[in-house]
């Protein structure tokens, strides 16, 4: 994993600095999404004690929502559109493993995202951008999850971050393209859809359902 980060650090030097204007200023509307990810909490102002505001929407009671149902399994295909087309979750994942290593926040999203949810490893699922199909996954790298996004056609052609976005940030630049991906959108953690399906994963796990429900409630130091 520290290979295919250093990998990924070492691309992207190399394209900025072959890069030209356009390619430069669809670099730096990449990174302006990002930041926006990062620090919608901010922009939102705190609240008392230190806390960050709620994000937007509440993590589903699959308990009370779909009580007649056993879970929510992959493949299922879902309707998204702000990013232009459905996403395909293959697999829901796992929990990392590891006692409290569950808890730490490098595997939550993070406090600009839509819902409040841990990053389940071996989260897969797939999109057509730019009329391509990309494979999304998530894989355990140690101190915290790795987002890899594979073009389905060329699997040699792989990108790889420590958020969301990173990887399609680096795939639209390899591309020349001006566009703006939200990468929580993009792998479909903005879909309800996914979260119940995240729920039902956590089923029996009260603890990290708890932490759901919490509505991402966080410190300074933890954003």
């Amino acid at each position: 994993d520290d290979d295919a980060t250093t990998t990924r650090m070492t691309r992207r030097q190399r394209m900025i600095s072959n890069e030209t204007v356009e390619e430069k200023e669809a670099r730096e509307a990449a990174e302006r999404v990002q930041r926006e990810e990062a620090n919608v909490g901010a922009r939102n102002g705190r609240g008392g004690h230190g806390r960050a505001k709620t994000r937007g929407l509440e993590f589903p009671n699959v308990k009370e929502e779909f009580p007649l149902c056993e879970g929510v399994f992959g493949p299922f295909t879902m309707k998204t559109p702000k990013t232009n087309g459905p996403i395909t979750v293959l697999n829901v994942g796992a929990p990392v493993g590891g006692g409290r290593r569950r808890f730490e926040s490098e595997f939550w999203s993070r406090s600009g995202c839509l819902y409040h949810h841990p990053y389940l490893i071996g989260y897969k699922a797939e999109k057509t951008f730019q009329g391509r199909v990309y494979v999304m996954e998530i894989v355990d790298g140690e101190d915290r999850p790795m987002f890899r996004v594979t073009d389905k056609e060329n699997p040699g052609k792989t990108f790889v971050g420590e958020t969301p976005t990173a990887p399609w940030y680096d795939l639209v630049v390899s591309k020349r393209l001006g566009t703006r991906i939200s990468g929580p959108q993009f792998f479909g953690f903005s879909e309800r859809m996914t979260m119940a399906a995240i729920g039902f994963a956590l089923n029996g796990d009260e603890e990290m359902l708890k932490q759901c429900y919490s509505k991402g409630y966080a410190t300074d130091e933890e954003d």
